[in-house]
């Protein structure tokens, strides 16, 4: 290094101190606190990628969601990377906006930290589905029987689906988003209204109103209908096959048929011996 060059060289190492010493950490808060903060609030958080942008055919245009290690989570965006990954951890900073009644994170700035994590998918009613105050952003799994189905040309878009808590939600899949395993059944052979399906997606909102949007076709699946239970209504030994033989005496009980027989076979006894001492009184007249 010349002499000249020295000065320079040391003027940028000083720059380069004083910045690190005026550089403040960022403060990490919960995700649950971004959730909970007021619009044009920001916050920095660190979460576990829900859905990213490298899922070729499952991907969000421009949008991420992350979760905590419970499953809450919330929406991102805009996302201009597009490598990362379901799983990847990632620390978001963002300001709390809103994009047609949907609650998110308008992102500032986007690191991809080291690790990966599982995703937290939770099981819940279609009630609980459709109460996007309290579950806006968690990835959730539904089960219930079709009420109905609206398509988008020849694809499906949305479906309305009921358990057993009598609160439908609705499960939504943009026009966009494909199947992950090609060997999946097209949802058009088996999502008819009646049907019992299972199906995943987060917490979100629309135009429409409350919805589940579904990341990936292959998560839309047929399901065992709960035991007992017929296209939403109970019926006893649905699924051992009994029927109810009209031809059966309806006595309530299996037990009351052998004591009617008992009772007969006594009685008829008990004439056949009246019978026979009449006659033998009879005979000694």
């Amino acid at each position: 290094m010349s002499a000249e060059d020295k000065p320079t060289y040391a003027n940028s190492i000083i720059a380069e101190n004083i910045l690190k010493m005026v550089k403040k950490e960022p403060v990490i808060s919960t995700i649950q606190e971004a959730r909970a903060g007021d619009f044009g609030e920001v916050f920095t958080v660190i979460g576990t990628v829900a859905n990213g942008t490298a899922e070729s055919g499952n991907a969000f245009f421009d949008t991420i969601y992350i979760q905590d290690e419970k499953g809450n989570g919330i929406n991102v965006f805009p996302i201009n990377d597009n490598t990362i990954k379901r799983g990847d951890r990632v620390m978001i900073t963002g300001a709390v906006s809103e994009y047609i009644g949907d609650k998110q994170l308008s992102a500032i700035n986007v690191t991809v930290l080291e690790g990966q994590e599982e995703v937290v998918i939770n099981d819940v009613t279609t009630k609980e589905a459709d109460d996007y105050d309290t579950n806006f952003g968690m990835l959730v799994r539904v089960k219930g029987y079709v009420k109905s189905v609206t398509m988008a040309g020849d694809l499906i878009e949305s479906i309305v689906v009921e358990d057993e808590s009598g609160v439908s939600c609705r499960l939504f899949i943009d026009g966009y988003i494909g199947y992950s395993d090609e060997n999946s059944a097209e949802l058009e052979t088996f999502v008819k209204e009646g049907a019992y399906i299972s199906g995943i997606g987060f917490v979100s909102h629309n135009a429409e109103g409350n919805r589940l949007r579904g990341r990936d076709r292959s998560e839309i699946i047929p399901a065992t209908a709960p035991s007992g239970d017929i296209n939403g209504d109970d019926i006893n030994n649905s699924d051992n096959g009994d029927k109810t033989d009209t031809n059966k005496p309806n006595t309530g009980d299996a037990s009351n048929v052998l004591l009617w027989t008992i009772l007969l076979i006594v009685s008829g006894g008990m004439t056949a011996k009246i019978s026979v001492s009449r006659k033998r009184k009879q005979e000694e007249r």
